[in-house]
C-alpha cells in the first residue's frame, strides 16, 4: 500500500498543474499546527466563557466573510486561468481592483443592515446582550478580513503559492498568538476579541502592500466587466457561502440553546477536523486554476486525468491522519484542558461525515472551474436547508453532539448529490476511483 500511495503523489507530482503541491501542503499544515497552538494557549490559560466568545466571531467572520466576499475569493482563480488561456493574464490586475471595490460596498452594506437591527430583537434571540455588542464589533472588520482572504487568493493566481499558505496560516494567525500571549500576562484576557479583529486590519494592509510590491501586472483595463464578475462570482458565493453556513449554523444554535462554554469545546473538535479539510482545500485549491484552464481549451482528456489524480492524493493524505485522530479522540481533546474532553463523541461524528468528503475528489473546484455553478448553488442551497431543519430539531436536545451529527449528514449529502450529477451529466467521475 504504502509503494502505490508513492506512486500516485510521484505521479501527480511530475504533473506541470501540481508542482510544488507537498511544500503547499506543509505551509498549510504548518498554518493549522500553528491555529492548534494558538487554542491550546488560549484554552488552558483563558476561561471557557472568554474562548467561546472568540469562537462565536470566527464563525461570524467565516459566515459573513463569504457573504461580503460575494464568491471572488474563487472567481478570481477563474479568471486567472480564463485570462492565461487567451494570453491576457495581465488584465488580471484591473479585474482584482473591481473586486475589491466590490468588497468594499457589500461590507458597507452589511454593517449598515447590522446597525440598523433592534438591539431589542439581538437581545430577544440571544436571550442575552453581549452578543449583539460582538456582533457589531465583527462586521466592523468585515471589509478587511474579506480583503486578506481575497489576497490571499490572489498570490495564488499570480503562481505564489508559497505566500498564499502563509498567509493563509502561518502569517494569519501569529498576531492572534502573539496577542493572546501579551493579555495573558498583562492580565488584559478580556480584550481577546479587539486582538483577533485588530490582527485583519493588520493582515489586510501588510497583504496589500505586498501585492503592490509583485509588480508581475500593470494593466489596468480590462474587457471582463463588473457585471460579468458578479455573474461568475455569484454562484460561488452561494456555494461558498452553503460551506461556511454549515460550519457556522451550529455555533449560532449552539449560542441560542446552551452557552459559550459549550461553544468552546465544539469548536475544538471543528479545528482538529480541518486536519482533514485542510488537505482536501488545499489539494482544491491548487487544481482550481488549472481545471479552469483546461476547460476553457476543451482538452477533457487531461481534465479527467488530473481529477483523478487529484482525488487520489485526497485519500493517501487524509487517511492516516484521520485514522489517528479517530483512535485518541478522547486523549486529544483532553490537550485543550479539563473539560474538553467532553467533545470526544462530537469529534467522532464530525469526523465520519467529513471522512466521507475525502472519497469524493475535487468536487467544488469541478464545478466552480467549469460553468457549472448555478447547478452547485442549487445543491449547496438545499443543503444548508438540511442542515438547518437538523440544528433546530437535535442541537436542543443533544447540544454539541447534534450538531456535530447535524453537520455530517450534511457534507455527506452535497458531496454524494454532486458525485451523481456530475457523472450522469458528463461521465465525470470525481470520486475515488
Amino acid at each position: 500500500m504504502f509503494h502505490k500511495a508513492k506512486t500516485v503523489i510521484l505521479d501527480l507530482l511530475q504533473a506541470h498543474e501540481m508542482s510544488g503541491s507537498l511544500s503547499a501542503l506543509l505551509l498549510r499544515f504548518l498554518g493549522v499546527l500553528l491555529l492548534f497552538g494558538t487554542t491550546l494557549f488560549l484554552t488552558n490559560f483563558y476561561a471557557t466563557e472568554v474562548v467561546g466568545a472568540y469562537e462565536f466571531s470566527r464563525a461570524l467572520l467565516l459566515l459573513l466573510g463569504a457573504f461580503v466576499l460575494i464568491g471572488t475569493d474563487q472567481s478570481i482563480l477563474y479568471f486567472a486561468g480564463y485570462l492565461k488561456s487567451r494570453g491576457v493574464f495581465a488584465e488580471l490586475l484591473a479585474v482584482y481592483l473591481r473586486m475589491v471595490g466590490l468588497l468594499l460596498i457589500s461590507s458597507l452594506l452589511v454593517l449598515l443592515a447590522v446597525l440598523m437591527i433592534p438591539q431589542e430583537a439581538l437581545w430577544y434571540f440571544f436571550e442575552e446582550r453581549t452578543t449583539s455588542t460582538l456582533l457589531i464589533k465583527t462586521v466592523s472588520v468585515l471589509f478587511f478580513y474579506g480583503l486578506t482572504l481575497l489576497n490571499t487568493e490572489v498570490f495564488r493566481a499570480f503562481g505564489k503559492t508559497h505566500w498564499s499558505e502563509g498567509y493563509r496560516g502561518l502569517i494569519k494567525y501569529s498576531p492572534l498568538l502573539l496577542g493572546a500571549i501579551a493579555l495573558y500576562l498583562l492580565g488584559l484576557e478580556e480584550y481577546l476579541i479587539e486582538v483577533f479583529l485588530g490582527g485583519f486590519i493588520l493582515l489586510a494592509l501588510v497583504s496589500t502592500v505586498h501585492l503592490s510590491l509583485l509588480k508581475r501586472i500593470t494593466v489596468f483595463k480590462t474587457s471582463i466587466s463588473i457585471p460579468k464578475i458578479i455573474r461568475q462570482s455569484y454562484p460561488m458565493m452561494i456555494s461558498g457561502l452553503g460551506f461556511f453556513l454549515l460550519v457556522s449554523i451550529d455555533i449560532i444554535f449552539l449560542k441560542k440553546y446552551r452557552d459559550f462554554a459549550e461553544i468552546a469545546i465544539y469548536a475544538v473538535a471543528l479545528k482538529i477536523m480541518l486536519l482533514i479539510a485542510m488537505i482536501v482545500n488545499t489539494i482544491n485549491a491548487l487544481v482550481s486554476p488549472k481545471i479552469a484552464e483546461l476547460h476553457s481549451k476543451a482538452e477533457h482528456v487531461q481534465l479527467k486525468l488530473l481529477l483523478k489524480r487529484a482525488s487520489r492524493l485526497i485519500f493517501i493524505l487524509s487517511f492516516p491522519i484521520l485514522l489517528f485522530i479517530a483512535i485518541g479522540a478522547q486523549w486529544i481533546m483532553g490537550w485543550f484542558g479539563s473539560g474538553y474532553a467532553l467533545g470526544r463523541d462530537a469529534l467522532l461524528l464530525l469526523l465520519a461525515g467529513h471522512f466521507l468528503s475525502t472519497l469524493c475528489g475535487t468536487v467544488a473546484p469541478y464545478f466552480n472551474m467549469t460553468g457549472k455553478q448555478k447547478v452547485f448553488q442549487y445543491i449547496m442551497i438545499l443543503t444548508v436547508l438540511i442542515n438547518i431543519i437538523l440544528n433546530a430539531f437535535l442541537v436542543p436536545t443533544y447540544g454539541m453532539e447534534g450538531a456535530a451529527a447535524a453537520s455530517a449528514i450534511s457534507v455527506l449529502f452535497w458531496n454524494s448529490a454532486a458525485l451523481i450529477y456530475a457523472y450522469r451529466s458528463r461521465q465525470i467521475k470525481l470520486f475515488l476511483h
